[in-house]
């Protein structure tokens, strides 16, 4: 049985007083086997206000639900053909927005299916993508030479990218601050972030969750919800300035955000 280890405090401001928000029913996710506990509780920090679950998944626990890989994680060129066009759009906004100096380097932490990396290859970015589901990988290197399984926090590439996406990874990291902190490093003078995960507290969620339909308080793959002001505020704590901010087009209740490097 993989039990969570427990938070011993808010994994962004340190604070140890937080308020139950609700335990549900996970045993119905696609990732879930008999060897996770069936339930999963979220807090919100009394202090500055962050959402997560009251402990994470160690490594091993993380392979038990990475057995499973969904649909949408998995490359098909008929869909990345149809998924270009939003990809593109992602893309489009970074550029418009990044002057980094130097080559221009792209670097996708998860990239999953390939469509955010191979666009991004497709405007001009010499890439990077990181995944640890070797079947990604196979899938990718006859199309990007430069893939790779390493762990992003042990990558020695400082100052080197341009652009670092993190494409639905913060929320699935139990301490997201030392994934920021690690991207500040690998980013090059006036490159920036883009991320996109679930947009907590936004109107759209707040109907979902009062209509019981809200599928992220059961997501078990998920660690954190962060809210558009808390994650605006630990990047500008961080050294980034939120710079472009939309809804995304590939999952429900989803943001987009652009941090450049200050």
């Amino acid at each position: 049985m993989f039990e969570r280890t427990p938070y011993d405090a808010c994994p962004l401001c340190g604070a140890t007083s937080a308020t139950l928000e609700g335990t549900f029913d996970c045993s119905k996710h696609p990732a879930y086997s008999a060897n996770l506990p069936n339930t999963i509780s979220w807090v919100k920090c009394d202090n500055c206000g962050h959402s997560f679950t009251d402990g994470y998944f160690d490594d091993a626990g993380m392979a038990e639900i990475g057995k499973v890989t969904h649909s949408h994680q998995r490359f098909s060129p008929l869909d990345y053909e149809k998924n270009r066009h939003i990809t593109s759009r992602m893309v489009a906004r970074v550029s418009n927005v990044l002057y980094p100096e130097g080559e221009p380097r792209w670097l996708d932490i998860g990239f999953g299916n390939g469509s955010l990396i191979l666009t991004a290859q497709e405007f001009g970015y010499s890439v990077t993508g990181l995944e640890f589901r070797e079947s990604a990988i196979e899938a990718l290197s006859p199309y990007i030479s430069d893939v790779r399984a390493e762990n992003f926090l042990e990558m020695k590439e400082c100052g080197e990218f341009s652009v670092i996406s993190m494409a639905d990874v913060l929320e699935h990291v139990p301490y997201p601050k030392i994934f920021l902190e690690k991207s500040r490093e690998l980013l090059s003078k006036g490159g920036g972030l883009f991320i996109s995960l679930p947009a907590y507290e936004s109107p759209v969620w707040n109907i979902l969750s009062i209509g019981g339909n809200n599928p992220y308080w059961a997501e078990i793959e998920h660690f954190h919800n962060f809210s558009k002001e808390r994650l605006s505020g630990l990047l500008e704590e961080l050294g980034f300035k939120v710079v472009d901010y939309n809804i995304s087009e590939r999952y429900r209740a989803c943001m987009e955000v652009v941090a450049i490097k200050i």
